[in-house]
């Protein structure tokens, strides 16, 4: 119920400042949107770089991922994390498979998309079609 009120506060309030903000027209010859950008992008800038610093990596390794050698949570803590997690979902204890970059390479070269852009060629008949132009909607949505 806190993060509910804490949205509508946030949502609410951002709102107010930007109002403020856009008020500053003039300022240094600008207009009042270049403020709002430069305002609203520094503060986001802001806190995404100190909640890297703040925020665990994850129940397995519950340091920062801008720091990795500074743990925040005492040995018992971490024990108990890691207890918490496993209890919840014993799934989470065994090793992910990662996608190498050989994988991804061969989906992203095999999307529609790509394959969309490239002409077929029919392997036995020896006929190649340009798929973008030979149908009305593409593979990606687009029309043609």
């Amino acid at each position: 119920m806190v993060f509910y009120f804490g949205v509508m506060s946030g949502q609410a309030s951002s709102k107010l400042i930007a109002y403020g903000i856009l008020h500053m027209r003039g300022v240094a010859g600008r207009s009042g949107w270049f403020w709002l950008f430069v305002l609203m992008g520094s503060f986001t800038c802001v806190m995404g770089l100190s909640l890297g610093f703040l925020l665990p990596d994850s129940s397995k390794n519950p340091s920062s991922a801008f720091l990795p050698g500074v743990s925040l949570f005492s040995k018992r803590e971490t024990h108990i994390l890691k207890t918490r997690v496993l209890l919840d979902d014993p799934m989470k204890g065994r090793k992910k498979k990662r996608v190498g970059f050989g994988a991804f390479k061969k989906l992203v070269s095999t999307s529609p998309c790509v394959a969309a852009s490239q002409p077929a060629r029919h392997p036995r008949l020896g006929i190649t079609t340009d798929i973008a132009t030979s149908s009305s909607t593409g593979a990606c949505g687009s029309t043609s």
